[in-house]
């Protein structure tokens, strides 16, 4: 049974993420739309949120090996083909879908350059980040069980060892920030911590988004929002307040948005998030291609939303379709298919 609220904080934030992606977008400049205080804002918390919540969703079922298997593989395809139609999309009709400048960059480059960096550059990375953290978080939650240590423990002491691990590649750098809030969530489930603590963000992230557009300007934009490269090289170059302040805003922010859906009561509203909350990965990989379509970035956020609304609809209604590009359920014939599906089961 699905759980509303959380389909709501999704619907939230799913069009946040198109918001700001507008705005990078449709900046007069691309590049001093860092130093836009509502794209500040937005960007400090939206991917920490969503990755609160991919935490939070799979407790309870990431200790079996055969589901971090399922569920690890089952992303492969739609990373795989998305990163084509990316590239497909800059080339071609780079005046409207060009959002990753990738306008005249050979395929092959542009290969080697998202395997090299783990999808950086691209909206990608947040599910390549997950597929990441679904085996290390196996590996720890049986870690925990075997030596029989709470799982508070385990989590600050991974928190505290990756940081250190000089290894950036391949998209590890993004686990050391964004990982952390995975980890968050699948450990405020284990807890069952009282929701109703979220509440103080209402006063406290309003705080702090004045005092994190204040500092964003003297910030290196190596420490910028999409992460840091890694909290220890950041403390160590003068970094410490950005790293607390990036780590507040994301935490106080992620409750704001969790605050404002439990304080909705209009059901029509309530539907509305709900829902794109439920399809929320549909237009996580679909709108970017969009967001071009206006100039003025709120227009582009509404129409990049409706058309990813209405294309994963019209979509998903093939299975086959729904399983090549949204991770959605194998259809019926593939899984006898020679048996392979079964065998990656086992």
């Amino acid at each position: 049974m699905r759980n509303q609220t959380i389909d709501i904080v999704k619907g939230m934030g799913i069009i946040l993420v198109v918001l700001a992606h507008a705005i990078g977008k449709n900046s007069t400049d691309a590049l001093l739309y860092y130093d836009y205080g509502l794209f500040n804002v937005i960007s400090s918390f939206f991917m920490p949120m969503f990755m609160i919540i991919s935490g939070y969703l799979v407790y309870g079922k990431i200790g079996d090996w055969v589901w971090v298997k399922k569920h690890t593989t089952k992303w492969f395809i739609p990373l795989v083909i998305f990163t084509v139609i990316y590239w497909l999309a800059g080339n071609f009709v780079p005046d409207i879908m060009d959002f990753f400048s990738l306008y005249g960059i050979g395929f092959i480059a542009y290969i080697y350059h998202i395997i090299i960096s783990g999808f950086s550059g691209l909206v990608l990375w947040c599910l390549w980040t997950i597929i990441l953290c679904y085996p290390i978080t196996y590996l720890l939650e049986r870690s925990r069980i075997k030596i029989k240590i709470p799982l508070i423990f385990i989590t600050v002491l991974f928190a505290v060892v990756i940081n250190f691990i000089p290894i950036t590649m391949f998209g590890f750098f993004t686990v050391k920030w964004y990982g952390l809030f995975f980890l968050l969530g699948y450990t405020l489930h284990h807890y069952k911590l009282n929701g109703k603590l979220a509440y103080v963000s209402l006063v406290v992230f309003p705080l702090c988004s004045y005092l994190f557009n204040w500092m964003i300007p003297y910030q290196n934009q190596e420490y910028g929002c999409f992460g840091l490269a890694s909290i220890v090289p950041a403390i160590n170059n003068g970094y410490g307040g950005l790293v607390a302040i990036m780590g507040l805003m994301a935490l106080s922010g992620s409750a704001f948005v969790y605050s404002l859906a439990r304080l909705i009561r209009w059901q029509p509203v309530m539907n509305l998030f709900s829902y794109l909350g439920s399809i929320s990965i549909g237009v996580y990989l679909i709108h970017i291609v969009f967001v071009g379509i206006a100039s003025n970035y709120w227009l582009a956020a509404l129409l990049a939303t409706i058309i990813s609304v209405g294309l994963y609809e019209v979509l998903k209604r093939s299975p086959y379709v729904n399983f090549l590009l949204f991770g959605g359920d194998i259809p019926i014939r593939l899984k006898t298919l020679g048996g392979w599906y079964d065998k990656a089961k086992v």
